[in-house]
């Protein structure tokens, strides 16, 4: 008995030590933003200002912004809907749409979000859907499961936890300098504004796990992800019944 004991206790020991050093391991990382070309996208929000203010409803691009959370918007079954502040101006305000699939930020007023994915102007109504409350979104901001070309996204939150790598988020160490760009609120409870960010070294990115498309033929996947806005089956497909953008994104499982 004491053997088996002593046995049953080593194999927890042993499971508990690796399982501490791959959640170390995974401690500071954040995954390179990608744009179209798979460049390295940096924070420019005054970039996707620009797209909000002069692109035509349904532009669609990759962009990475940083902001303070003004509004928690309706939320789905599938998807968590909150508002953030990416200029000084009171218009300048840009709707994340997280899929829950992946968890939950959980954001509150007032705190700062870093987000990488999916832009899209969504400033007029169509025959298919109504507008965004904020004239744009910024969606996919989620690691891509399904496989195939398409970029991940994340969210960071001013706690440092990055969202969007499986339903738990991980914890970043803000030592680790891979993102300056959103910091834990101070011991007062006010959040301060965030600092321009610095030009930081790129990680490499994280590897997506084998998704269902990766079998399919490539004019499948090209079909799917042809990234040209309006044309985007992944973004503008569904059903001509009067509902809402935000229905058609819920029912969104990316």
């Amino acid at each position: 008995m004491i053997r088996k004991n002593g046995v049953l206790f080593l194999s927890f020991f042993l499971a508990t030590l690796f399982g501490a050093a791959a959640a170390q391991a995974k401690l500071g990382e954040i995954p390179k933003c990608e744009g179209k070309s798979g460049e390295a996208l940096a924070i420019d929000n005054e970039r996707v200002l620009r797209f909000k203010l002069t692109t035509p409803n349904q532009f669609l691009e990759r962009a990475r912004v940083e902001g303070r959370v003004v509004r928690i918007l309706s939320s789905r079954p599938a998807h968590d809907h909150f508002e953030i502040q990416i200029g000084s101006k009171p218009q300048d305000t840009l709707e994340v749409v997280f899929n829950r699939d992946f968890g939950s930020p959980q954001a509150k007023v007032g705190d700062e979000v870093e987000a990488c994915g999916d832009y899209i102007t969504s400033n007029a109504p169509t025959p298919k859907y109504q507008p965004s409350p904020s004239g744009a979104i910024i969606h996919w901001v989620h690691e891509n499961s399904r496989g195939g070309a398409h970029p991940d996204g994340f969210v960071v939150t001013n706690d440092r936890l990055l969202h969007g790598f499986g339903r738990q988020p991980i914890q970043v160490d803000a030592s680790a300098g891979s993102s300056d760009s959103v910091k834990a609120p101070p011991s007062s409870g006010r959040v301060e504004p965030a600092p321009a960010p610095a030009p930081a070294p790129v990680p490499a990115p994280v590897v997506s796990k084998p998704g269902k498309n990766d079998g399919k033929p490539a004019k499948e996947k090209e079909r799917r992800r042809p990234d040209l806005g309006r044309d985007d089956p992944e973004h503008q497909e569904f059903p001509r019944h009067g509902r809402s953008w935000r229905d058609w994104v819920d029912g969104d499982k990316s």
